[in-house]
């Protein structure tokens, strides 16, 4: 494999270009209208659902977890991981979170499912923490550059025991990843995308990507799942968001009820009308 340095690069594009990310595609997908909300309007939101501060917790200390690991080449003491974790979920506290359950119930919970990351987790070589990306995106079929870039962050990237790439997101949720959900999750193929247009792979055309589940399940468990992308699934993902920014362009922005709205951040908004 090539230097990596220029993933390290791509801080300035990230920062300063027009651009789409998975959690705009996503949110489109969901509901055009929570998009016009959020992305086009920059409306503030009404209250902050309590999994973005605990998941956000839950990735600062991951992700001091890996930095510590480069830095001192061994893990961070149990005690000291779960101190950055209660630290950050007292700072991420705020009057406009709308709580499910109890916050120390969730620090609880959080503190179970370290304990058992710090556990189980044991990574190759890691060649980046928290890498911002930012690529073109273009039409192979007719050569067209499409008019914003594709942008996010790797969690981590760390190398196989073949010493290839892989492509690393960390996930929390109540349920296992059923075999369709890694078929058919459009992040992998968005990252595996921005990997390819960096010029990287884990195998020629082939890009590993692998989620990294906590389960937060009656007893914690930290459980990794596997998921391939190729040039087939990246055409998919230049022609899904062609066709969204058109609609974009044509302000189609209608609503889309379902389970999510529970969780709406512009639930009053949406309801007025």
């Amino acid at each position: 494999m090539n230097n990596l340095a220029v993933i390290e690069n791509q801080h300035e594009q990230f920062e300063s270009s027009v651009h789409i990310s998975y959690n705009q595609v996503r949110t489109f997908l969901q509901c055009p209208q929570k998009y016009l909300y959020q992305y086009v309007r920059g409306m503030e939101w009404e209250f902050i659902p309590d999994y973005l501060p605990f998941g956000g917790s839950i990735h600062k200390a991951v992700e001091r977890f890996y930095r510590h690991i480069v830095e001192k080449g061994e893990k961070i003491s149990l005690e000291l991981f779960l101190e950055i974790f209660r630290k950050a979920w007292k700072l991420s506290l705020s009057e406009k979170i709308r709580f499910k359950e109890n916050p120390e119930a969730m620090e609880a919970k959080g503190v179970q499912l370290l304990e058992c990351f710090h556990s189980k987790a044991h990574p190759g070589r890691i060649i980046g923490v928290e890498i911002p990306f930012s690529v073109e995106m273009s039409d192979q079929a007719n050569g067209e550059t499409l008019p914003c870039r594709l942008v996010g962050i790797f969690d981590l990237i760390e190398t196989d025991e073949d010493g290839n790439p892989v492509v690393v997101e960390l996930k929390t949720g109540k349920k296992r990843f059923s075999e369709d959900q890694l078929d058919l999750d459009f992040q992998p193929t968005l990252y595996g995308y921005a990997f390819k247009q960096m010029g990287y792979s884990t195998m020629r055309d082939e890009t590993l990507i692998r989620f990294d589940l906590l389960l937060k399940t009656k007893k914690p468990d930290f459980e990794k799942y596997f998921t391939i992308r190729n040039g087939k699934h990246y055409l998919q993902a230049v022609t899904t968001i062609k066709k969204i920014l058109r609609v974009i362009e044509l302000e189609a922005f209608f609503p889309i009820t379902g389970w999510h709205c529970s969780d709406c951040p512009f639930q009053k908004t949406c309801q007025q009308g």
